[in-house]
């Protein structure tokens, strides 16, 4: 690209190379789709959980109000999550951001395995579930945002539609995995909540190997990077210039 400021359109159009635009929108849908499925599993796999007869049998039939206060844990960590999300997103990157959300519902909810082995203080199921949701807190904002500003004009409004889509599919997953914990062994429950770290996995590894968000590449002065990479999600025929200028 060189000197961004002073390029053609026929420079930036080299740079686009030959991109098909299925293509572009697979790179723009593959952060919201596999963080909405990450972040909504969560919100559908405790209540089988705490419903199930080995949950009860191992905690001796849990108060009313150890159940609420378990059930409250992940909404709960998700406002502190979107609080502080922003700072994150603006001083780190929403690439970064992303990775540390996949990282927080990966080791907290792998660690809700350990029941399988060890009896987990329903306190510490507790905490596992509250930083869940501060993950989950912090991942819809840097799933709407990274969508929203890699994404073209002309399709994002379907790229930002894939986050409530996913998330359904999510809910649907937690589902699924409470219909294990109610109908399984008497430790399935506790592999009910932990299969959502699972799901996290391709969260964190398309965000790893994914582009960073062009806009906020601008906002930090890297133009020519900005450039480069608005380019490499974008067709030959779009008018990176116009973008460009939105973003400056």
């Amino acid at each position: 690209c060189g000197n961004s400021q002073g390029s053609t359109m026929e420079d930036w159009s080299a740079l686009k190379g030959e991109n098909p635009l299925w293509k572009n929108f697979l790179r723009c849908a593959l952060v919201p789709s596999t963080g909405g499925a990450a972040c909504g599993m969560g919100l559908g796999n405790i209540g089988g959980v705490v419903a199930s007869r080995g949950f009860k049998d191992a905690y001796r039939n849990p108060s009313d109000s150890m159940i609420e206060a378990l059930v409250s844990a992940m909404p709960l960590g998700a406002i502190c999550g979107s609080v502080f999300v922003g700072y994150l997103m603006d001083r780190f990157g929403r690439r970064s951001s992303s990775m540390l959300v996949a990282v927080l519902i990966m080791i907290s909810s792998l660690l809700l395995f350990i029941p399988l082995w060890v009896f987990l203080p329903w306190w510490a199921i507790f905490l596992c579930r509250f930083f869940v949701g501060i993950g989950t807190g912090m991942g819809y904002g840097t799933i709407y945002t990274m969508g929203a500003e890699m994404a073209h004009p002309s399709y994002r409004g379907r790229i930002l539609t894939l986050v409530q889509v996913f998330t359904t599919v999510g809910i649907f997953l937690g589902y699924l995995t409470n219909l294990i914990a109610l109908t399984s062994s008497q430790s399935a429950w506790c592999m009910s909540l932990g299969v959502q770290g699972l799901v996290a996995i391709p969260f964190f590894l398309v965000a790893y190997f994914g582009p960073e968000s062009p806009r906020w590449l601008m906002m930090q002065g890297y133009r020519n990077l900005a450039v480069r990479t608005l380019c490499f999600l974008r067709t030959p025929q779009d008018d990176v210039r116009e973008e460009l200028q939105a973003m400056s």
